[in-house]
Protein backbone atom coordinates (compact mmCIF):
# COMPACT_ATOMS: atom_id res chain seq x y z
CA UNK A 1 0.00 0.00 0.00
CA UNK A 2 0.98 3.69 -0.32
CA UNK A 3 1.04 3.98 3.46
CA UNK A 4 3.38 1.03 3.78
CA UNK A 5 5.65 2.40 1.08
CA UNK A 6 5.65 5.84 2.66
CA UNK A 7 6.52 4.37 6.02
CA UNK A 8 9.63 2.77 4.51
CA UNK A 9 10.97 6.01 3.04
CA UNK A 10 14.32 6.91 4.57
CA UNK A 11 14.82 3.52 6.13
CA UNK A 12 14.38 1.02 3.33
CA UNK A 13 16.17 -2.20 2.66
CA UNK A 14 19.79 -2.12 1.58
CA UNK A 15 20.82 -3.96 -1.57
CA UNK A 16 24.40 -5.21 -1.82
CA UNK A 17 25.84 -4.83 1.68
CA UNK A 18 29.59 -4.78 2.31
CA UNK A 19 31.01 -7.81 4.08
CA UNK A 20 30.39 -7.71 7.82
CA UNK A 21 33.28 -6.91 10.16
CA UNK A 22 34.79 -4.43 7.69
CA UNK A 23 35.23 -0.66 7.87
CA UNK A 24 32.81 -0.26 4.95
CA UNK A 25 30.11 -2.17 6.81
CA UNK A 26 30.56 -0.34 10.11
CA UNK A 27 30.38 3.02 8.29
CA UNK A 28 26.73 2.21 7.45
CA UNK A 29 25.69 1.93 11.09
CA UNK A 30 23.94 4.82 12.77
CA UNK A 31 25.68 6.14 15.88
CA UNK A 32 23.12 8.69 17.11
CA UNK A 33 22.53 6.58 20.21
CA UNK A 34 19.71 7.25 22.65
CA UNK A 35 20.33 5.80 26.10
CA UNK A 36 17.47 4.08 27.91
CA UNK A 37 19.43 2.30 30.64
CA UNK A 38 17.41 0.79 33.46
CA UNK A 39 18.09 -0.95 36.80
CA UNK A 40 17.80 -4.74 36.84
CA UNK A 41 14.28 -6.05 37.37
CA UNK A 42 12.63 -2.62 37.19
CA UNK A 43 10.66 -3.69 34.13
CA UNK A 44 12.65 -6.63 32.81
CA UNK A 45 16.22 -7.82 33.16
CA UNK A 46 19.09 -7.62 30.66
CA UNK A 47 22.46 -9.13 31.50
CA UNK A 48 25.71 -9.73 29.62
CA UNK A 49 28.69 -11.86 30.72
CA UNK A 50 32.27 -11.86 29.46
CA UNK A 51 34.06 -15.16 28.73
CA UNK A 52 31.45 -17.22 30.63
CA UNK A 53 33.17 -20.63 30.21
CA UNK A 54 36.84 -19.65 30.60
CA UNK A 55 37.64 -21.90 33.58
CA UNK A 56 37.22 -25.57 32.53
CA UNK A 57 36.88 -26.68 36.14
CA UNK A 58 33.98 -24.32 36.81
CA UNK A 59 32.38 -25.24 33.48
CA UNK A 60 31.81 -28.74 34.82
CA UNK A 61 33.00 -30.55 31.72
CA UNK A 62 30.59 -28.68 29.43
CA UNK A 63 33.34 -26.62 27.81
CA UNK A 64 31.98 -23.70 25.74
CA UNK A 65 28.42 -24.93 26.34
CA UNK A 66 28.52 -24.30 30.11
CA UNK A 67 26.39 -21.15 29.93
CA UNK A 68 23.98 -22.10 27.16
CA UNK A 69 20.30 -22.60 28.03
CA UNK A 70 21.00 -22.29 31.74
CA UNK A 71 20.80 -19.88 34.67
CA UNK A 72 23.47 -17.60 36.09
CA UNK A 73 24.81 -20.34 38.41
CA UNK A 74 26.30 -22.20 35.44
CA UNK A 75 28.10 -19.15 34.04
CA UNK A 76 31.27 -17.21 34.76
CA UNK A 77 32.13 -13.56 34.23
CA UNK A 78 35.51 -11.81 33.91
CA UNK A 79 36.62 -8.18 33.86
CA UNK A 80 39.86 -8.68 31.88
CA UNK A 81 40.39 -10.29 28.46
CA UNK A 82 43.07 -10.58 25.78
CA UNK A 83 42.17 -9.47 22.28
CA UNK A 84 42.87 -11.45 19.14
CA UNK A 85 40.77 -14.63 19.18
CA UNK A 86 36.99 -14.33 19.09
CA UNK A 87 35.58 -13.72 22.57
CA UNK A 88 32.71 -15.76 23.95
CA UNK A 89 29.99 -13.72 25.62
CA UNK A 90 26.69 -14.69 27.20
CA UNK A 91 23.46 -12.71 27.26
CA UNK A 92 20.05 -12.92 28.90
CA UNK A 93 16.77 -11.04 28.70
CA UNK A 94 13.56 -12.19 30.33
CA UNK A 95 11.37 -10.51 27.71
CA UNK A 96 10.91 -10.46 23.95
CA UNK A 97 14.05 -9.57 21.96
CA UNK A 98 13.13 -7.16 19.18
CA UNK A 99 13.87 -8.49 15.69
CA UNK A 100 13.52 -7.46 12.05
CA UNK A 101 13.82 -10.99 10.73
CA UNK A 102 11.08 -11.96 8.31
CA UNK A 103 10.35 -8.31 7.45
CA UNK A 104 11.34 -6.08 4.51
CA UNK A 105 14.01 -4.56 6.79
CA UNK A 106 15.75 -7.86 7.53
CA UNK A 107 18.85 -6.94 5.50
CA UNK A 108 19.10 -3.41 6.92
CA UNK A 109 22.10 -3.23 9.30
CA UNK A 110 20.31 -0.52 11.30
CA UNK A 111 17.44 -2.79 12.30
CA UNK A 112 17.38 -5.46 15.01
CA UNK A 113 18.97 -6.23 18.37
CA UNK A 114 22.74 -6.43 18.67
CA UNK A 115 25.51 -6.59 21.23
CA UNK A 116 28.16 -4.10 20.17
CA UNK A 117 31.73 -3.59 21.34
CA UNK A 118 32.83 0.00 21.98
CA UNK A 119 35.77 1.76 23.50
CA UNK A 120 34.55 3.15 26.79
CA UNK A 121 32.09 5.96 26.15
CA UNK A 122 32.75 6.17 22.39
CA UNK A 123 29.99 5.74 19.77
CA UNK A 124 32.16 4.01 17.13
CA UNK A 125 31.27 0.34 16.74
CA UNK A 126 34.36 -1.90 16.84
CA UNK A 127 32.56 -5.24 16.64
CA UNK A 128 29.01 -6.55 16.79
CA UNK A 129 26.90 -9.68 16.90
CA UNK A 130 23.18 -10.02 16.21
CA UNK A 131 21.27 -11.67 19.06
CA UNK A 132 17.71 -11.58 17.75
CA UNK A 133 17.52 -14.99 16.07
CA UNK A 134 15.37 -16.30 18.93
CA UNK A 135 12.73 -13.90 20.27
CA UNK A 136 12.18 -15.66 23.62
CA UNK A 137 15.37 -17.47 24.70
CA UNK A 138 15.14 -19.83 27.64
CA UNK A 139 17.97 -18.87 30.00
CA UNK A 140 21.34 -17.53 28.91
CA UNK A 141 22.56 -17.77 25.34
CA UNK A 142 26.21 -17.66 24.23
CA UNK A 143 27.83 -16.32 21.09
CA UNK A 144 31.19 -15.12 19.79
CA UNK A 145 32.27 -11.56 19.08
CA UNK A 146 35.38 -10.50 17.12
CA UNK A 147 38.21 -8.88 19.10
CA UNK A 148 40.90 -8.37 16.44
CA UNK A 149 40.23 -4.60 16.42
CA UNK A 150 40.53 -4.25 20.20
CA UNK A 151 43.59 -2.73 21.84
CA UNK A 152 44.83 -2.24 25.39
CA UNK A 153 42.31 -0.26 27.42
CA UNK A 154 38.75 0.06 28.71
CA UNK A 155 35.93 -1.29 26.54
CA UNK A 156 32.21 -1.93 26.87
CA UNK A 157 29.53 -4.25 25.57
CA UNK A 158 26.40 -2.36 24.58
CA UNK A 159 22.98 -4.02 24.26
CA UNK A 160 21.48 -2.02 21.37
CA UNK A 161 18.05 -2.12 19.73
CA UNK A 162 18.43 -0.53 16.28
CA UNK A 163 15.21 1.16 15.19
CA UNK A 164 14.00 3.60 12.56
CA UNK A 165 14.26 6.41 15.14
CA UNK A 166 17.85 5.45 15.94
CA UNK A 167 19.77 2.92 18.05
CA UNK A 168 18.67 2.60 21.68
CA UNK A 169 21.24 1.47 24.26
CA UNK A 170 19.49 -0.55 26.96
CA UNK A 171 22.44 -1.98 28.89
CA UNK A 172 26.23 -1.69 29.11
CA UNK A 173 28.94 -3.99 30.43
CA UNK A 174 32.50 -2.81 31.07
CA UNK A 175 35.61 -4.94 30.53
CA UNK A 176 39.34 -4.31 30.16
CA UNK A 177 41.57 -5.49 27.31
CA UNK A 178 44.98 -6.43 28.74
CA UNK A 179 46.71 -6.90 25.38
CA UNK A 180 47.78 -6.30 22.70
CA UNK A 181 48.87 -2.70 22.86
CA UNK A 182 48.45 -0.80 19.60
CA UNK A 183 50.47 1.81 17.79
CA UNK A 184 49.73 5.38 18.80
CA UNK A 185 47.85 7.52 16.24
CA UNK A 186 50.09 9.33 13.73
CA UNK A 187 49.68 12.75 15.33
CA UNK A 188 50.40 11.36 18.79
CA UNK A 189 53.46 9.48 17.50
CA UNK A 190 54.81 12.70 15.96
CA UNK A 191 54.34 14.52 19.25
CA UNK A 192 56.16 11.81 21.16
CA UNK A 193 59.04 11.93 18.64
CA UNK A 194 59.33 15.70 19.07
CA UNK A 195 59.40 15.38 22.85
CA UNK A 196 62.01 12.62 22.92
CA UNK A 197 64.31 13.73 20.07
CA UNK A 198 67.62 15.45 21.05
CA UNK A 199 67.81 19.21 20.31
CA UNK A 200 69.26 20.33 16.98
CA UNK A 201 72.42 22.47 16.69
CA UNK A 202 70.43 25.68 16.36
CA UNK A 203 68.28 24.72 19.37
CA UNK A 204 71.41 23.99 21.42
CA UNK A 205 72.89 27.39 20.51
CA UNK A 206 69.74 29.10 21.74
Amino acid sequence: SDAAQGDAVGWGTVGALPMRDTEEYFSLLRTDYQFRLQPHYLHYSINMLVDPCRDPVKSGGRSDHCCFDTGIAGCQDYANVRAGPDLQIAYFQNAHIASCRGTVFESDPNCGTYIEVHRQGEPEVIAEVAIDAEPFPNGYRTTQVATHRLCLGEHELWWVVRTRSGPYVQAQKAFFVESPSCEAPTQQSASLTTLTSPPTTSQSAN
